[in-house]
């Protein structure tokens, strides 16, 4: 029965690593071949913009990560999700900038950021009615936890030049860590209620993004790994 005290072992050590992981995975980049397709993310091109933002899988010191180029440009991925906010509340991930080249100042009213992930809730308009212009208006409600490559005036939630539908959280500022990756934990159902005074609906949807569009310059950012945790 010598055995029994080391299954014990890997049995605990086993399950310590899987509650420790994320309960609901969006992105398991890291399992993916770097230069793979991406097939399962949608794209969302900002209609007056010329040009997109370039998303690739690469490889990053041996793990494979989402890497975004924008060059005066602006476009997102997006994956459609069903997620129970206050089962799932606890969003996990990491990211990485390069940093920004501008050719202007960049200000909160350029609506540029190096890095941007959005967590798109339901409301009566039905799932992803967020990425859908009615009557010059979007439907539904997103959280859009941003790097502001400023420190300066940007530490405060502001809503979005083009709808206050859409809040800005700036949760890493400043050229410090740039060229570092960072580790990110946020309750979105504490912030969601926190910046819109009521509770939130299903998440049915996340985006990222990164745009240099309203600045003319140029980006170069990674996504790593992204899902949900339970309390």
């Amino acid at each position: 029965m010598r055995w029994l005290p080391l299954l014990l072992l890997t049995y605990l050590t086993a399950a310590f690593i899987f509650a420790s992981e994320p309960t609901v995975w969006i992105a398991r980049f890291s399992e993916r071949e770097a230069q793979s397709t991406l097939e399962e993310w949608e794209s969302w091109e900002c209609s007056n913009v010329s040009r997109s933002t370039r998303y690739s899988l690469f490889e990053d010191d041996g793990i494979t990560v989402l890497k975004a180029e924008s060059r005066g440009a602006a476009s997102a991925l997006m994956k459609p999700t069903d997620i129970d906010a206050f089962r799932y509340p606890l969003l996990a991930w990491r990211w990485k900038t390069d940093g920004p080249v501008l050719e202007k100042d960049w200000s909160v009213e350029s609506d540029d950021y190096p890095l941007r992930l959005f967590v798109i809730f339901e409301e009566k308009a039905g799932p992803l009615g967020f990425f859908k212009r009615i009557v010059g208006r979007f439907q539904g409600r997103a959280l859009n936890y941003v790097w502001v490559p400023e420190a300066a005036g940007a530490s405060k939630v502001t809503s979005s030049p083009v709808t206050d539908r859409v809040q800005m959280i700036p949760i890493r500022q400043g050229s410090d860590r740039f060229g570092t990756w960072a580790s990110e934990k946020r309750n979105v159902v504490e912030d969601y209620f926190r910046v819109f005074g009521e509770k939130p609906g299903r998440i049915i949807g996340l985006a990222l993004m990164t745009d240099t569009d309203g600045t003319g310059g140029t980006c170069t950012s990674y996504f790593g790994d992204i899902g949900f945790l339970s309390q």
